[in-house]
């Protein structure tokens, strides 16, 4: 049944790792220019292109388990265990949004990096998922207890 309330959640996860592909995440200011990275492959820089692969991928991962875990609604365990997942991947992403960055810019000291937004909504969807699977977990007890009644 898709009106469930972890619909609503699962599907905010969607709306916001969809959102972070368009919307920069940080700011890099050096001495000579400033950039502004974003995970869409369309607006990539030529400084900032290697280090966006595998977040790009990550959130993409992030927007594919969370439709298919909208459709999984026959099976609550599934369900529950690709919220944990949706969480676990979402951690890596902040991970790698935040560690890739430093580990590719070559001087560090005259370098000023400022996050946006963007940058926390991977800690938002965890948030999320948790609480989709709060729900999910609740609908299964709810079913096991009414198959015991009968």
């Amino acid at each position: 049944m898709l009106q469930r309330i972890q619909t609503i959640f699962l599907f905010l996860i969607t709306l916001f790792s969809v959102l972070q592909l368009f919307v920069p995440f940080q700011t890099i200011n050096t001495y000579e220019n400033t950039i502004q990275v974003y995970l869409s492959p369309t607006k990539h820089n030529e400084s900032t292109q290697a280090i966006i692969h595998l977040p790009l991928i990550i959130c993409l991962l992030i927007t594919i388990l969370s439709v298919v875990a909208v459709f999984m609604y026959k099976k609550r365990s599934v369900q529950m265990k690709l919220c944990t997942l949706i969480a676990l991947v979402s951690l890596s992403l902040t991970a790698s949004l935040f560690l890739f960055t430093y580990a590719k810019l070559e001087d560090k000291h005259e370098t000023i990096i400022s996050y946006h937004v963007a940058a926390f909504i991977p800690l938002i969807n965890i948030v999320l998922a948790f609480i989709a699977k709060r729900f999910i977990k609740r609908d299964d007890e709810l079913v096991k207890s009414a198959d015991r009644i009968r």
